[in-house]
């Protein structure tokens, strides 16, 4: 809902909610020799249901000299999750968590107006708290019991009341040097608290034991700086440099095996980039590129608990990531536009020790691909009738290149490309597309991981074809 209520003062309220229900974690066993996954086959039915509320309050001034902006969110969630976390066909255990989650958030921002031309200024502050409650409910099978030696039916609980809270404050200052030539330097306080109570309980043929529990705070507070030098030389033309630091808050891990992996440590990181944006013949063409460096230090990196039984988080020591990222659009006629992209990034690790015999040090980061491009085209029919108005024709194909699955680089997956397509006719009040997706069946996975001495992946989506309908009101 929107209303204005002036020239000047608007408010803006949201409210949404999802109710989603299904099934999940479609994990294979995986050869790392011949790239091959197996069929999925569980004992037990895996699901993931979520209920979702997001409400939002927007109240806007906008005045000649001030802009004033108030944001303020709420979320609830309430999901279970039930996994064959085993993922065979063997009965060796399942898993059920139970989390509930209250959050709420508001932000503040007042900024110059449109009328100051050679100094402008941004000030804000923004605030949360996160409340979380959750079970995890591990019961073994048969198999298990049998494989890990147990006495009986038995099953481990653990329980986790945690609170996030976080308050920051932030600045930013642009001063226009000449015309053509502007200067933004910004700088932001970020502080977090985290409080987890937790416990860990086994449960044998009935008798209930307290393995472990603790009632543990973790605080965080970081000054962030960013500092934006921009050069125009043309109505749509730039070049621009920047310096920032980035920052991710440490915090306790959500599964804990070992009491050096109860928490993870802050993760900081400084960023260079440099770009250019422009425009040929008079708009028809936009061309952006840029080059980038970042420099990490305790880069977050998740691993699988030694169990198998779930993921933690872990600290790099150093790495860096740096490429170019370089895209063009084009409107070679009225009717007929084009697209491409393509990226390029080297992120390695240069100090990740594990232990006195394994070290990590320059090998790829995991997850992230060395090239990446995409292009595509779009042609549109005006139809101009009392019935149909446009017909488009949209077709891309995305390639991502070769990626490493895990800090070792002893899993990866080769370069794949999707092809995907959409014809769509828009009228006054509906709009009809018919798509698909990797039209070319292309074979893929989309993530691994390595559990319980075994290698698990999840295919790719296979080729996919439906119907979308869209209602004008």
């Amino acid at each position: 809902n929107i209303n204005t209520m002036s020239d000047k003062l608007k408010s803006e309220y949201s409210i949404t909610f999802d109710n989603s229900n299904q099934g999940g974690y479609p994990y294979a066993i995986y050869n790392k020799d011949t790239q091959q996954a197996s069929d999925i086959s569980y004992d037990k039915y895996s699901s993931y249901n979520r209920k979702l509320l997001t409400a939002n309050a927007l109240f806007q001034f906008n005045g000649n000299k001030l802009n004033i902006t108030s944001i303020t969110n709420y979320q609830f969630l309430d999901d279970i999750q039930e996994i064959d976390q085993d993922f065979t066909s063997q009965s060796l255990f399942f898993v059920e968590q139970d989390q509930l989650q209250h959050a709420i958030s508001h932000e503040v921002v007042a900024k110059s107006g449109k009328n100051n031309k050679h100094y402008e200024w941004l000030v804000g502050a923004f605030g949360f708290v996160q409340q979380f409650d959750k079970t995890v409910d591990v019961t073994y099978g048969e198999d298990g019991i049998a494989k890990y030696k147990l006495p009986g039916p038995t099953s481990k609980i653990k329980g986790y009341d945690q609170i996030v809270s976080g308050a920051a404050f932030f600045h930013q200052s642009t001063i226009n040097i000449l015309e053509n030539l502007s200067l933004a330097m910004g700088i932001r306080f970020d502080y977090e608290k985290s409080n987890l109570d937790y416990y860990y309980d086994s449960n044998t043929s009935g008798n209930v034991t307290r393995v472990d529990a603790f009632d543990n705070s973790l605080e965080n507070f970081e000054i962030v700086p960013k500092v934006t030098l921009k050069y125009g030389f043309g109505k749509n033309r730039s070049a621009y440099a920047s310096v920032s630091k980035g920052y991710n808050s440490g915090g306790f891990n959500s599964t804990i095996e070992e009491d050096k992996h109860r928490t993870y440590d802050a993760e900081t990181s400084y960023n260079y980039e440099v770009g250019v944006k422009t425009d040929w013949f008079s708009n028809r063409f936009t061309t952006n590129v840029s080059l980038f460096y970042i420099d990490w230090k305790n880069q977050q990196i998740y691993q699988t608990v030694p169990s198998g039984q779930g993921s933690m988080i872990v600290n790099a020591g150093l790495s860096e990531s740096s490429g170019v990222e370089a895209e063009i659009f084009g409107r070679l006629t009225r009717d007929l536009s084009m697209h491409a992209s393509y990226g390029y990034t080297r992120a390695m690790f240069n100090e990740y020790v594990v232990s006195a015999t394994v070290n990590y040090n320059d090998k790829y980061i995991p997850y992230i691909p060395e090239h990446t491009f995409d292009v595509g085209a779009s042609y549109t029919f005006n139809l101009n009738k009392s019935f149909a108005k446009t017909l488009v024709f949209d077709v891309t194909y995305q390639g991502v290149g070769k990626h490493y699955w895990n800090d070792a680089n002893t899993a990866y997956q080769d370069f794949y490309g999707l092809l995907n397509a959409k014809v769509s006719v828009a009228t006054r009040y509906f709009e009809l597309g018919i798509w698909g997706k990797n039209i070319l069946a292309e074979n893929y996975n989309s993530f691994y991981f390595s559990a319980l001495g075994n290698s698990y992946v999840q295919i790719g989506k296979p080729a996919r074809f439906g119907i979308t309908l869209g209602v004008k009101i």
